[in-house]
């Protein structure tokens, strides 16, 4: 996973994300976090929590497919503007996960296990037509017409 750090976030990267995932605030209230910046998508200024906008949607996007990637997740691709892609699921999954934990996150910071993360991935999957499989993976169903 990259850690392709930019210059207005800090990377946290002695927190494994398997051990929960940190929100913190440094000097000058520069975000720093262990969430991999992976994709970006909504915002180019980078991460951000305790509403509802670009940075937590990035954020979110974030995680998801960070957790994805760590769990081995082999699932259909959603491509994105710009050349990047995205796991479908973590696509399909993130702005509901941005309202749920992302935007209530307090402005100073906090943390978020996990399991929660992984937890919360599971109980909605079934309504995408995805399963878990026996080794913990998420595979697309054959219903889900990709």
């Amino acid at each position: 996973m990259p850690d392709s750090e930019r210059p207005y976030d800090v990377f946290i990267d002695d927190v494994p994300i398997v051990d929960g995932f940190v929100f913190r605030r440094e000097e000058e209230l520069k975000v720093a976090t262990n969430v991999p910046h992976l994709v970006t998508y909504h915002s180019p200024d980078g991460f951000e929590w305790g509403y509802g906008g670009s940075g937590p949607a990035d954020l979110a996007l974030n995680i998801l497919e960070a957790v994805l990637q760590q769990e081995g997740h082999t699932g259909p691709r959603e491509e994105l503007r710009g050349g990047e892609s995205c796991y479908w699921v973590a696509w399909r999954l993130y702005q509901e996960f941005k309202a749920e934990f992302i935007a209530t996150i307090p402005k100073n910071g906090g943390h978020l296990s996990y399991t929660r993360v992984t937890e919360w991935m599971k109980k909605h999957v079934p309504a995408l037509n995805f399963k878990l499989s026996i080794d913990g993976t998420i595979t697309a169903d054959a219903g889900n017409g990709g």
